[in-house]
């Protein structure tokens, strides 16, 4: 199996390997593999095409590696475990910067974390700084240790799944209201520990009854949907977007300052109007647009501040953006 084949790096993304951080429960499985093993580390990895990301971790510490400086990065090109009794005689490993330098390691023993549909994930090892030979028996009982990392890693990716569908608006596949607001939070905390600014655009669709009135709900679906991959597709990486309810859509702008907050809503409206336009909607989008350099008393109160403006941008005649400063 190669080693990075479309497939095992697709399967890999589940789980998220650079976003996990570490695990105390894979931490107590790595305590286990130096019981069992009588070696002073252990670790559970998980291997993508660059680099090797350590999720569990015990008698060392250590974040991501490049794949080059690993033996689990070896280890997932096979599907039974892989024991080097003393690395500085084995030509893959004796130029190792962890096998010349310190920890100066000798003995390694790996067994590879196998997913359900068959791909490798990563690896699971003991190491020692002194050569060691294990029996055939003994390598075994880590294979079965490994599947018990990957039924920890699996439960946490359904866990990651739950969370994000309780998030997610099913419609428009964007952030709901608990979501949204929950990037809210963020942008309050933040602005309250580091005095990072932050704006809101706060926008909903001109004559969206008229859409399900006269064409019937499935278009009013449809054009949500249009919204909400419209915004999916390009808000930038530092935006926010979410669906409050309704026709009512709200967009997260972290370190914006007023002028940058408005500009970005003019850009959002440029992008939305493009996208109703070439679909035959014949709809509009009004905009309020607030940012904050004082932190906001609640989430309740920042939303206020950016409906309140929405409220002045329909009652000027619609279609258009009204900004002003929030806090």
């Amino acid at each position: 199996m190669r080693p990075h084949d479309e497939r095992r790096l697709a399967t890999l993304k589940t789980y998220e390997p650079a976003e996990i951080g570490r695990d105390h429960g894979l931490d107590a499985l790595c305590n286990l593999v130096r019981m069992t093993f009588d070696v002073p580390m252990a670790a559970v990895t998980l291997v993508d095409d660059r680099f090797t990301h350590h999720v569990g971790l015990s008698g060392m510490e250590l974040d991501r590696l490049p794949n080059e400086q690993t033996f689990c990065s070896r280890t997932i090109e096979q599907t039974m475990p892989m024991m080097i009794p003393d690395a500085t005689q084995d030509t893959r490993f004796a130029e190792n910067p962890f096998v010349v330098n310190d920890p100066g390691v000798r003995y390694y023993v790996g067994a590879p974390l196998i997913a359900p549909d068959g791909s490798t994930l990563g690896a699971i090892c003991g190491i020692d700084t002194r050569p060691r030979v294990h029996s055939e028996d003994a390598v075994l009982k880590l294979a079965s240790l490994a599947s018990t990392a990957v039924e920890i890693l699996e439960l946490r990716r359904r866990m990651s799944e739950v969370r994000t569908m309780a998030l997610t608006d099913p419609l428009t596949g964007i952030a709901n209201r608990a979501g949204i607001e929950m990037e809210i939070e963020k942008a309050i905390a933040l602005l309250e520990r580091h005095g990072v600014p932050f704006g809101i655009v706060y926008f909903d669709v001109d004559h969206f009854k008229s859409v399900n009135d006269s064409y019937g709900h499935e278009a009013g679906d449809k054009l949500l949907r249009l919204i909400g991959q419209s915004l999916s597709g390009r808000t930038r990486r530092e935006e926010s977007s979410g669906r409050l309810g309704g026709d009512e859509f709200l967009v997260v702008l972290l370190g914006a300052s007023l002028n940058e907050a408005r500009t970005a809503a003019e850009r959002i409206k440029e992008v939305l109007d493009r996208a109703v336009k070439n679909d035959s909607f014949r709809v509009s989008f009004s905009m309020g647009v607030t940012t904050f350099t004082k932190a906001p008393s609640t989430v309740a109160a920042a939303l206020s501040a950016a409906d309140s403006l929405l409220y002045v941008a329909k009652r000027a005649g619609k279609n258009q953006i009204v900004a002003n400063e929030g806090g």
